[in-house]
């Protein structure tokens, strides 16, 4: 890892892959861990009018392996950020039975409980879906989430990818159900300012050969696309490249990196696949509070693509001895 940054801003840089940063895909998360993870909806209730309340029951499956720390020890399944999207979406999926296809993911905000959710079979789902606007407003676990929904522009231009006319079919996949996870991204690191302590990266967003190229469901309409997941992904790594080269840390040297909040804003229209797009991510905050012998740190990052998506997170951390 220290080799990848230069004491003064891009001085003798080395281009290299975020697997080059952060170590090979399996075994973390972000990488390939979430590929694995299956999401259900166990129970549901109906809708109750005005406010539209509605209670379901899901349930999270995650694979052996799906995430190991930097000495390659198992971590515990936990509820994550993509859990706390994917399942409200479904449960709204099940319960709204107009067709979702034109709708589009505008914005997400969560916010994390203050210790993590293990009870992965059994997740508690209340979602409120305002009479005036798309915005889902969901407790996930002991995730609170805030959707924004919107129909999707369909007039934007988008060269070779039309409005789907499949995408009111009744199809078993939907985009938000699993076809997110089959949406591959490759990733370089191109530059470093250790002065602002912005990386800025370009990626290569493309849909698996085995994929459908149709889907139902929300942004059904607009598939093959970027999804708030892959952004979410995305952004979730170079978070943890800046934390990591900004500190001058391994993956070793820290504990878990635990979300504390997290702001996506999203275009009108998806980015249709194939995609090339770039980003830059900065590490805004960075404040230390010693509790006894352990150091915490208190960090916000922000991250911009070239897709029009605006990111942020806070989280935490505890230093390891070195």
């Amino acid at each position: 890892m220290s080799a990848m940054v230069p004491n003064r801003s891009d001085v003798g840089f080395r281009q290299l892959t975020l697997e080059g940063a952060l170590g090979p895909a399996r075994g973390r998360y972000f990488a390939a861990g979430y590929r694995g993870v299956r999401h259900r909806i166990r129970e549901i209730g109906l809708p109750l009018a005005p406010l539209q309340h509605l209670s379901a029951i899901g349930q999270v499956v995650y694979p052996k392996g799906w995430s190991v720390d930097g000495k390659g020890t198992p971590r515990q399944p936990h509820l994550s950020s993509v859990d706390a999207i994917i399942l409200p979406l479904l449960a709204r999926q099940e319960a709204v039975r107009a067709s979702q296809g034109r709708a589009v993911l505008r914005s997400v905000r969560l916010r994390a409980g203050a210790e993590p959710w293990t009870q992965l079979e059994h997740v508690p789902i209340s979602l409120e879906i305002g009479p005036r606007e798309p915005t889902v407003h969901a407790l996930v676990g002991n995730i609170r989430a805030s959707l924004g929904l919107a129909p999707g522009d369909a007039s934007l231009p988008a060269a070779d990818a039309p409005i789907s006319e499949a995408a009111d079919a009744p199809i078993s996949e939907s985009v938000y159900g699993d076809l997110y996870q089959s949406i591959e991204t490759e990733s370089t690191l191109v530059s470093w300012d250790a002065v602002g302590l912005t990386l800025k990266g370009e990626h290569q967003a493309q849909l698996s050969e085995l994929a459908s190229s149709v889907a139902a469901g929300i942004e059904g309409a607009f598939w093959p696309s970027l999804t708030a997941i892959d952004y979410l992904v995305t952004m979730g790594q170079l978070t943890q490249a800046v934390i990591y080269e900004a500190g001058r840390r391994s993956r070793a040297s820290i504990d878990n990196l635990w979300m504390r909040t997290m702001s996506i804003d999203l275009p009108a229209r998806p980015e249709p696949l194939p995609s090339a797009y770039r980003t830059a991510t900065t590490l805004v905050r960075d404040t230390v509070v010693s509790r006894g012998d352990r150091r915490i740190h208190d960090v916000r990052v922000e991250s911009v693509a070239s897709t029009g998506v605006v990111a942020g997170a806070t989280l935490a951390y505890t230093e390891r001895e070195r």
